[in-house]
């Protein structure tokens, strides 16, 4: 599937919240690789929604591309996380 840029932005973090998904507090460890067609923030939103409000979270992996803005990586390690949740970075081989 192929998207345009435009159409893969505007989720934000109250739509994921409003969302109320029921399996969020039984997360412990969550591996996500992100498009390496990296488009908007929706990809990095969802991530963020996970590690603030997902209480039970130990273990983030996140795989990325290499060419990923390290604002966007920073920003992940900001995130007012409700858990002590490790979060680790992988590069795409």
């Amino acid at each position: 599937i192929y998207l345009l840029p435009s159409q893969c932005s505007g989720l934000t973090m109250e739509y994921w919240r409003s969302s109320k998904l029921p399996f969020l507090s039984q997360l412990k460890e969550v591996t996500v690789a992100l498009n390496r067609h990296f488009y908007g923030t929706n990809q990095i939103e969802f991530i963020r929604f996970i590690l603030e409000d997902a209480q039970s979270l130990r273990k983030m992996v996140i795989i990325h591309p290499l060419g990923l803005g390290k604002g966007h990586l920073k920003n992940l390690n900001e995130s007012e996380k409700t858990s002590n949740a490790r979060i680790v970075y992988r590069r795409f081989k």
